[in-house]
């Protein structure tokens, strides 16, 4: 299957008054057509800066991309495109911000700006890209309210965003993303600040647009069950670097990293008759503070199958056809 986007030997630094910290750290990924990729791990694992880098919107006087590549395939078949070797602000870089490759940010109340009305924000990208009078966009963005479920779409494009609940807002920052019919679309925890129901809706929605738009999906979240429900692969990551990747259904029923069992025990079983204690098995301890110098394997501090040669930083091998895992037990 085709590649969308390959992601190699990633490293993305911040600089910080306390050192260099080394936020992404040697990721490697690819995303292929009509795919569904899971990003999963815990705050601080630089699951969100990954997707920066990818969008080339960090901010330039503290983070930078000092090294790896990420080839995007246009939509046209052209040959790859290095996004990692692009100016964030040229022309080159803008025309597939936006137009080929989009992102939904995690909040979207501060994403969105307060002082311009839901349907400018979405015809702004379709003015740029689409080559659309305002007339015509306008008209589209009705179209694109109606497509994600919010009523009186010829009412809303006129509100702003402080007059519309948390679930009408994420679905107004899934039309924007969708606007210009992307072929790559990353997701930043895109129902993290909703309640349950509307976090049903919203995966709902989104599983459905990615079927009729055949996208690909790059989802960063926190939520196991949102992984099962969305993704067809798993990439676990652990402070700036990869320590898990497989199939969904491997990683459910045999994963390999301690740290991805410990992500699954968190997980509230509901069913009594599956449910073996009352209390949650949580991870032991924290994430470290990036800045800090970590030697060896970096989840050894909190693994509860730490042993001596875990002193040293293992490399990421195949198990199995597909399944990659960080870790000496699995040497």
């Amino acid at each position: 299957m085709t590649h969308v986007i390959q992601v190699d030997d990633l490293r993305t630094y911040i600089k910080t008054e306390r050192g260099v910290v080394k936020a992404v750290d040697g990721v490697s990924f690819s995303v292929d057509e009509k795919e569904v990729l899971g990003v999963v791990g815990e705050s601080g694992c630089g699951k969100s800066i990954t997707a920066l880098s990818i969008m080339q919107l960090l901010p330039d006087r503290f983070a930078s991309i000092e090294s790896g590549s990420i080839n995007y395939i246009p939509r046209d078949g052209n040959a790859s495109i290095d996004i990692a070797r692009l100016n964030p602000k040229s022309r080159e870089m803008r025309s597939i911000r936006g137009k080929e490759i989009s992102m939904i940010f995690q909040e979207p109340m501060t994403s969105l700006n307060p002082v311009y009305t839901v349907g400018e924000q979405i015809i702004e990208s379709l003015l740029l890209h689409e080559k659309m009078n305002k007339k015509e966009a306008m008209m589209r963005a009705v179209e694109l309210l109606k497509h994600v479920g919010i009523p009186d779409p010829e009412l809303r494009v006129r509100e702003y965003p402080h007059q519309m609940s948390g679930g009408m807002r994420q679905r107004v920052m899934i039309a924007i993303a969708l606007s210009c019919n992307p072929r790559f679309l990353i997701a930043d925890e895109p129902t993290t600040a909703l309640d349950v129901t509307i976090q049903a809706q919203i995966l709902d929605l989104m599983k459905r647009l990615q079927q009729e738009h055949d996208m690909s999906i790059m989802m960063i979240t926190h939520n196991m069950g949102v992984v099962g429900l969305m993704c067809d692969r798993v990439l676990v990551m652990y402070l700036g670097r990869v320590v898990e990747e497989a199939k969904v259904r491997e990683i459910f029923k045999s994963p390999l990293h301690p740290y991805t069992l410990g992500l699954l025990n968190s997980i509230p079983k509901l069913n009594p008759k599956e449910r073996k204690k009352d209390r949650l098995i949580p991870i032991a301890g924290n994430v470290p503070d990036p800045s800090e110098i970590v030697t060896g394997c970096r989840f050894a501090p909190r693994c509860p199958r730490a042993f001596d040669k875990c002193q040293e930083e293992p490399p990421l091998i195949e198990v199995e056809t597909g399944h990659k895992v960080r870790c000496w037990l699995h040497e």
